[in-house]
């Protein structure tokens, strides 16, 4: 279903005391780590509309039924899958919740997953390791740190790490005082994904093309930093939302009117 929930095709009945699942999951994180036990949001009630009725699963990996196909990407380590679901039992017990509460729940722990990595903090990493770069790189004869663009690019970097780290503590403190904060999350989010793209983007330009060498390459400057960080953090303004979603959140916030 991807980041249109409500047409989410994955279905459980209950049968006997027991939830059988039926379906299909792509894009599933480290399914074959191997991982022990997934969580998956499956429909248990087919005559419901939209999400509404939408369950959580916790389920056994190891179940009778699950087939896990790895799949390839660009995007450095592996950690993609698709997941596929024949008549596997699920005892009523690892229900999460209660039935039909599934998007309550997830709607809850997307906001907390969207704060949940110091994305600013890492992308800050990679700009000291840049700022240092400048500093002792020259080009024609002047260090890079002297150009005025690069300088400004850096700056600009800067900048973008301190407002991430700025929003990021701001949802948290919506988080510490008992709430869920949903639109919070939604800006830090694009706050944070986008700073890191854009550090991983920056890191390409400085270093020019041999930027692009995998961390085992001996010869990638910076032992593949920039490589590292671009592969990265491609699909990071998709994970937990693409930018689309987050700015939908934040829209409705706002009290802004729907799109036709």
């Amino acid at each position: 279903a991807g980041s249109d929930l409500g047409s989410l095709r994955t279905r459980a009945e209950l049968r006997d005391g027991a939830f059988v699942v039926n379906g299909q999951k792509i894009w599933t994180s480290y399914a074959d780590a191997p991982a022990q036990w997934c969580l998956a949001l499956v429909r248990t009630d087919p005559d419901a509309p939209g999400s509404a009725g939408i369950s959580v699963l916790l389920i056994d990996m190891a179940s009778p039924g699950i087939t896990v196909r790895p799949i390839p990407t660009l995007a450095g380590p592996h950690e993609l899958n698709e997941v596929f679901f024949d008549d596997v039992v699920v005892p009523a017990d690892c229900l999460l919740g209660r039935q039909e509460q599934g998007w309550e729940i997830v709607r809850t722990g997307l906001a907390f997953e969207r704060v949940g990595v110091a994305r600013y903090a890492r992308a800050g990493f990679v700009l000291e390791v840049l700022v240092d770069h400048a500093r002792s790189t020259s080009v024609g004869g002047r260090p890079l740190a002297e150009d005025p663009l690069v300088r400004a690019k850096l700056a600009d970097l800067r900048i973008r790490c301190e407002a991430a780290r700025l929003v990021s503590y701001q949802a948290i403190a919506r988080q510490a005082a008992g709430t869920v904060p949903v639109a919070e999350a939604a800006v830090a989010r694009m706050h944070n994904t986008v700073l890191e793209q854009l550090a991983g983007q920056l890191a390409l330009e400085l270093l020019g093309p041999a930027a692009q060498l995998t961390h085992d390459d001996p010869d990638a400057p910076l032992g593949g930093l920039a490589w590292r960080q671009w592969v990265r953090n491609i699909p990071t303004t998709v994970a937990a939302g693409t930018l689309e979603t987050q700015k939908n959140i934040l829209g409705r916030a706002l009290g802004l009117p729907r799109s036709a």
